[in-house]
């Protein structure tokens, strides 16, 4: 779980000059986002370590060098593979000593050595089937740090967009600076601030689909105004067509499946009234998922499982795989 302090800290300061209903959704929308993970936070507070010396680490129990790689990743170190015993040590230099009183004969590896290969969070996924979520580094056009969810759904979840906020008085300032104006891909790293979203233009989207060969996009979203949660992947041709023809679908029955936890009105609607993209409007974050008239998604008007820019604070990630 990563946990904001700085934003929390600007809810608390806000709660000075606002009345006790306003602090009260402010706080309650900062404490969920942090117990429910829903606000990826500040990536060194994703470092752990098991270091028992400055210099070594106990074994790991790694499969392979590309897990022991992975591991040692999260701790910005090198890392020494041990083949026979299976185990994973991380060291900063190659001289270090490593946490074993025996004599191991290993190989000692870098990060680069690995990378070639790993193309996705899918790819992180499969080859180290025990690693946490947080930042990776992923070979694209260079190698590009990313956050990657290895739990939700059996994991391989690269985060591509994520807006969070609990002042109304930000939204103007959100919209014009995070969301019509979007990041490049070798900036998803700034993905921790809460407020980025990726460039969602054809070519921008068709590289990154040309790294990773995602097809399913998952929504997250929460507003407190309403108390609903929003957690569904759309998936397969309409998804496609919605991001690459620019053609919007209605009816997506076998393309829609929401996930554990959620609760939205969304979810108890027949599929055949889904609609994804409508004229004019074909971004990732642009009515994924929405019914006439009645719920969507549509980041621009901070609208969550919802009709109404009314209420606007809340949490939107998205995520493909």
């Amino acid at each position: 779980m990563f946990i904001d302090l700085y934003f929390l800290t600007i809810d608390l300061q806000f709660c000075n000059m606002a009345n006790f209903e306003i602090c009260i959704i402010l706080i309650s929308t900062r404490l969920f986002f942090v117990y429910s993970q829903w606000y990826l936070g500040e990536e060194k507070q994703q470092i752990t370590t098991n270091l028992d010396t400055e210099n070594a680490s106990r074994p790991i129990p790694a499969k392979s060098p590309t897990e022991c790689i992975l591991k040692c990743q999260r701790k910005l170190r090198k890392s020494y593979f041990v083949k026979d015993k299976e185990q994973c040590f991380c060291l900063k230099e190659e001289n270090d000593s490593i946490f074993s009183n025996e004599i191991l004969d290993g190989i000692l590896f870098e990060e680069e050595e690995n990378q070639k290969c790993l193309r996705s969070c899918k790819d992180v996924k499969t080859a180290c089937d025990d690693c946490k979520s947080g930042f990776y580094l992923l070979e694209f056009d260079e190698p590009t740090k990313v956050f990657c969810d290895l739990t939700t759904d059996g994991g391989g979840w690269l985060a591509i967009a994520n807006i969070t906020f609990g002042d109304w008085n930000m939204k103007n300032e959100i919209l014009n600076n995070h969301i019509l104006n979007p990041a490049p891909i070798s900036r998803l790293q700034e993905i921790s601030s809460g407020r980025f979203t990726l460039n969602p233009d054809i070519a921008t989207i068709e590289t990154l689909h040309n790294y990773t060969k995602f097809n399913e996009l998952r929504v997250q979203c929460f507003k407190p105004s309403h108390q609903r949660t929003l957690n569904v992947i759309i998936s397969g041709s309409p998804l496609m067509t919605y991001l690459f023809q620019m053609t919007p679908t209605i009816g997506l029955c076998g393309h829609v499946r929401f996930l554990p936890g959620d609760n939205s009105n969304l979810s108890t609607q027949q599929c055949v009234n889904y609609r994804i993209g409508t004229a004019g409007k074909f971004e990732y974050y642009s009515l994924p998922i929405w019914i006439w008239g009645y719920r969507h998604v549509y980041l621009e008007n901070f609208e969550c499982d919802d009709a109404s820019m009314d209420s606007d604070i809340g949490s939107w990630l998205f995520f493909v795989r």
